[in-house]
């Protein structure tokens, strides 16, 4: 991170001396009374990690840490939105599945773990989650699980077998059945679990969030899915994925 700093200052045509705050947004859970992570503390950080009073440190300024997904939240109205939204949930997904949740433009961070969709239980005798928890939702349809599902269906193929999700993603565009059929199903896990979110909260946008997979690939409707009673419109919004999501 310190590596990257100079370089998006520079962008701006200024120097280090002249930042004046930070703020780190991080896929994990943030306690919003301490601003430190909540336990568990997922890799790469551990417990006791503090990056933005690191960063603070060095650049001799204020820093704030807080989850991603509830900064992509909080943009999503202030930036990205046209005319006002009293309800708006940011799904990121990456290598995990997050969310972000808004309010009459106040995120909602609950004890700090408020919007962990990924970790929503879809399946009690599924896989056990890196959270401690079995069959969530990231074990499901997590970038690490669609690769591992599709590489379990080829072993022994003489086909290349996807090594990341962008291949898979690539393969499937290109027809391979395996690949079509697990982002078919994760398609369908997806809208099940954001159903269920339409119908707790009604909100009046969901914004998905990632450079990938892509919207053709992804392409769903939480309202026209049978376990939906709500309507709720559905934006794209590009980002770029960070290594540590």
């Amino acid at each position: 991170m310190k590596q990257a700093v100079p370089e998006v200052v520079a962008k701006t045509g200024r120097e280090l001396e002249d930042v004046v705050s930070l703020g780190v947004a991080a896929p994990r859970m943030i306690d919003p009374r301490t601003g430190k992570f909540r336990t568990p503390v997922l890799p790469p950080w551990s417990e006791g990690d503090a990056p933005s009073d690191d960063l603070g440190e060095w650049l001799r300024v204020q820093g704030a840490l807080d989850n991603d997904a509830n900064l992509g939240a909080l943009a999503e109205p202030t930036y990205g939105t046209d005319g006002h939204r009293e309800i708006v949930v940011y799904v990121k997904g990456s290598t995990g599945i997050g969310a972000g949740l808004v309010i009459s433009s106040n995120p909602i961070r609950g004890h700090g773990m408020a919007g962990e969709i990924g970790h929503l239980v879809l399946d009690p005798d599924g896989m056990v989650c890196r959270c401690g928890g079995r069959g969530c939702l990231e074990t499901i349809i997590g970038a690490d699980a669609l690769v591992r599902q599709a590489r379990e269906a080829l072993a022994g193929s003489v086909a290349d077998v996807p090594y990341s999700l962008a291949s898979l993603i690539k393969r499937a565009q290109s027809g391979d059945a395996v690949c079509e059929r697990v982002v078919r199903d994760a398609r369908r896990v997806l809208g099940q679990a954001l159903a269920l979110v339409c119908n707790l909260l009604n909100p009046d946008l969901i914004s998905w969030a990632g450079s990938s997979p892509p919207r053709r690939i992804w392409s769903w409707s939480p309202a026209g899915s049978p376990w939906c009673a709500s309507g709720c419109g559905v934006r794209w919004v590009p980002t770029v994925n960070s290594p540590s999501s």
